[in-house]
């Protein structure tokens, strides 16, 4: 891999992830960059302009397609060894992960689970590999738009169970942390023990009065 300078990777780099993003808005799979044979064809046509062998563009492209699934949280591999060295380099520095991110967003909770699990998938890298992809990427965050789906809650049950509760957690048995500043009553929030999502019930008995760190803890912990 030495023998071929950054700028040649980049290029190859640069088409995988086109070549990548075309299989991912297809819905195809995205564990072969050589396929479809149109794929090929232009794997090829840019070995020829870089001056790398085709076997070897081919593979490279491969191996980029490793990184690309890796960086994407998605467990598929090709077989062949890791993208490493210099290739491993160029790949994360054209990968756009903002664009993956854009694409999976659907509503406020999915967006909620894809950070998670891109947080999952920061832990999973070494530091070096982590600080890597910090270099490349933006300072600022990109605004995105979501959609929010709400449930129109029940207002008598919200209210049945906070005085149900009378300031005191229903979870840890605690008094509530603070009172509200508008009318100095108990600030609790109401959980739904099955959750609404989940086909759960916007009643009293579904429901529970809970200060935030267990509500936090009910739903994460």
């Amino acid at each position: 891999m030495a023998k071929y300078t950054s700028e040649q990777l980049s290029v190859l780099a640069e088409l995988s992830l086109k070549l990548y993003i075309a299989k991912y808005k297809a819905s195809e799979n995205l564990q072969y960059s050589i396929t479809p044979k149109a794929n090929k064809n232009k794997i090829h046509a840019v070995a020829h302009e870089i001056e790398m062998s085709t076997g070897t563009a081919e593979i490279y492209s491969e191996r980029l397609f490793n990184l690309f699934n890796e960086l994407n949280g998605f467990n598929l591999h090709n077989g062949l060894p890791p993208c490493q060295g210099e290739l491993r380099t160029c790949g994360l520095s054209v990968f756009d992960e903002k664009y993956f991110v854009k694409h999976a967003i659907s509503n406020s909770s999915s967006y909620d689970d894809e950070l998670n699990k891109r947080i999952k998938d920061s832990q999973k890298l070494s530091q070096e590999d982590r600080l890597k992809q910090l270099d490349v990427s933006s300072k600022l965050p990109e605004r995105v738009e979501v959609t929010i789906h709400r449930f129109i809650r029940n207002a008598n049950v919200i209210v049945e169970v906070l005085n149900r509760a009378n300031g005191i957690c229903e979870n840890c048995k605690s008094e509530a942390p603070f009172l509200r500043s508008k009318n100095k009553t108990p600030y609790l929030e109401v959980h739904h023990i099955k959750k609404l999502a989940d086909g759960g019930e916007d009643t009293v008995e579904n429901a529970l009065a809970v200060c935030p760190n267990c509500h936090r803890q009910l739903h994460f912990g």
